[in-house]
């Protein structure tokens, strides 16, 4: 049995936040690496930016609207994350984020697989929002099943 093999995918808890965290920002300096430079309205400096991101996980998990599931090995390292906001008038997966030695492991499935559960016991539609750019991201959820359904457009300045 790999070590993949006992990745446990669980309901998150208030212990959870200082390791949240860490991977927030970790998902933050993907996009702001890997966003078109066209994309982004202003370049914050890196501190306020880390804040942002610790600010928006604090956020998250104090939103009782929020479910949010942690993959975890057996070590009890938390590797990757995924949540659903359901006080949104659209429901989506707002974020899936595994750490990046651990991807392409079948990790990512498992956290999308869990929130999938949810939507299906709830009786909500099963939607994700992504980046354009994020060709990965794209990959990964049409392969597990998803299509484009719309098309989001933004005008620049607003």
């Amino acid at each position: 049995m790999s070590k993949m093999d006992n990745i446990k995918i669980r309901l998150s808890s208030q212990k959870d936040l200082k390791t949240v965290n860490k991977l927030f920002w970790l998902l933050t300096l993907y996009n702001r690496k890997n966003r078109p430079k066209d994309e982004v309205k202003q370049r914050r400096d890196e501190e306020a930016e880390k804040n942002l991101s610790n600010e928006e996980a604090k956020k998250v998990f104090s939103n009782k609207n929020c479910y949010f599931l942690v993959a975890e090995t057996n070590d009890k390292e938390i590797i990757g994350y995924g949540y659903i906001d359901k006080s949104k008038s659209r429901i989506v997966i707002e974020e899936l984020y595994v750490k990046k030695e651990f991807r392409r492991k079948g990790i990512g499935k498992k956290i999308l697989t869990g929130l999938e559960n949810y939507l299906k016991k709830n009786k909500l539609r099963a939607m994700v929002e992504v980046f354009p750019w994020n060709k990965k991201a794209i990959r990964f959820y049409n392969k597990n099943g998803y299509r484009t359904k719309f098309i989001v457009l933004e005008k620049k300045g607003f």
